[in-house]
């Protein structure tokens, strides 16, 4: 017995002069954990994976699986004892100007982590890992595509992924705000049948970043940047599958490239800047259009009467139902929303709008999400919720009756209680309808 405590003495000494502590050798944080981040709807999984460098410095690197494949590197992991503290500090693409604090206690038996997670300005997330022993008990950790810069005009390169796969070739365009990082999940799951591209719009992630005017992003221009990507790849006739307002980029090409591609598909991107309905219009197109008029309005008869009778009975109220459904969804909207890094490239965008009119002469499938889940109104007011989600869930009803009705050969599929995010929100319901379409294209592109 006495052995046995001399030898553990000099253990500790020996562990406390080379600066380890002696609960990190009993029980090594070094592995492979995974948890869930708890606090915000839905709870976000993410796997850890941690190591020591040849000098002993523990290393680690994250993955969120639920939100990209690009992963979180931390700027430092400590153990002290049993207590954990993993700093992060990252200022790229997704993870933009992102500090975040994990703190959190390992059980004694080394397997748990009961930790926060912590977001300047907000509360902490209740956040805990449990050591990984059985690999294929492991969350699928998203494959990186290959990255590509492909110069579109001088001084623009656009970040183009591959992620690889065999058969026709599809390109995804992500929705305004996102980048092509944005179909990480979407886009594993296409390559099984297909050869799938994904390109970032100039202005966002690791594009080039132009001024923003809505000259430098016009939608012809952003139309353009897509076909040369498609030229400098010599990608040969794809199925182009655009997010959100992609949609506009899919119906400039449709219009004017129709050679270069094979089909087009509308991912809750079939809206008024796709698309425009005269009767019930579209906010910013109809702002502009309101706008050029004024600035142009004639002096004397019989011009000026017909430009006033058109803005007043025509221009004005449709502008005025598109600004109130706008505010009644605003109204809605958290108070405390954070402001948006891209505000003014994005603006830049929306200013680049055109209307777009039938035809479009290509083979089309849209998906729209009718009802949609609007579950960022969770916490509004509950009549302010109602209002915004009948306003919002009206347009988009008179805008799918429209689609369907300019554009009879297209194939419309609604998917109810759908978020925006549909390729996200009901991946399988995405894939098996994309799957359909494609099968039914000619086998020629």
């Amino acid at each position: 017995m006495l052995r046995l405590m001399v030898t553990a003495v000099i253990a500790a000494a020996i562990l406390v002069a080379a600066n380890v502590p002696a609960f990190a050798t009993r029980n090594d944080i070094v592995g492979t954990w995974q948890g869930v981040l708890m606090g915000e709807p839905p709870p976000v999984h993410r796997v850890l994976k941690i190591s020591r460098d040849a000098g002993g410095t523990l290393r680690g690197i994250m993955y969120s699986p639920d939100e990209t494949d690009a992963p979180i590197h931390p700027r430092s992991i400590r153990l002290d004892g049993s207590q954990l503290t993993i700093q992060i500090d990252m200022n790229s693409d997704p993870w933009l100007d992102y500090h975040r604090t994990y703190r959190a206690t390992m059980s004694a038996d080394g397997q748990t982590l009961t930790g926060r997670w912590y977001t300047p300005g907000l509360a902490p997330g209740q956040m805990n890992f449990r050591r990984v022993t059985n690999t294929a008990a492991l969350w699928r950790i998203p494959s990186v595509p290959i990255q590509h810069f492909v110069t579109v005009q001088p001084n623009v390169k656009l970040e183009t992924l591959d992620w690889g796969g065999t058969g026709r070739p599809v390109v995804l365009l992500a929705g305004l705000g996102n980048t092509a990082h944005a179909f990480y999940k979407f886009a594993n799951d296409l390559k099984a049948k297909y050869r799938v591209y994904g390109i970032t719009r100039r202005g966002f992630g690791a594009s080039s970043k132009p001024v923003p005017t809505a000259g430098n992003y016009s939608v012809d221009r952003l139309a353009d940047d897509v076909i040369a990507v498609i030229d400098a790849l010599k990608i040969d006739k794809p199925v182009l599958v655009g997010h959100s307002i992609a949609g506009e980029e899919l119906s400039d090409i449709g219009k004017r490239y129709p050679q270069k591609v094979a089909a087009l598909v509308y991912l809750e991107a079939g809206y008024g800047y796709s698309l425009y309905d005269p009767k019930h219009g579209f906010l910013y197109l109809d702002a502009m259009a309101v706008q050029h008029a004024l600035a142009n309005l004639a002096f004397g008869p019989p011009r000026e009467k017909a430009q006033l009778d058109d803005l007043l009975g025509i221009q004005l109220p449709r502008l005025q139902r598109g600004l109130q459904s706008e505010k009644t969804l605003a109204d809605a909207l958290p108070a405390d929303l954070p402001k948006d890094p891209n505000e003014a490239t994005e603006l830049a965008v929306l200013h680049g709008e055109q209307i777009f009119q039938p035809p479009i002469d290509r083979p089309i499938l849209a998906i729209f999400a009718l009802p949609h889940d609007l579950s960022i109104l969770s916490g509004a007011d509950p009549k302010k919720r109602a209002a915004a989600a009948a306003a919002f869930d009206a347009d988009t009803a008179a805008q799918v009756s429209y689609f369907k009705h300019a554009l009879p050969a297209a194939r419309v599929i609604i998917l109810p209680h759908a978020n925006h995010f549909v390729f996200l929100s009901n991946e399988a319901d995405v894939l098996r309808a994309v799957n359909a379409f494609i099968g039914g294209l000619p086998n020629s592109p």
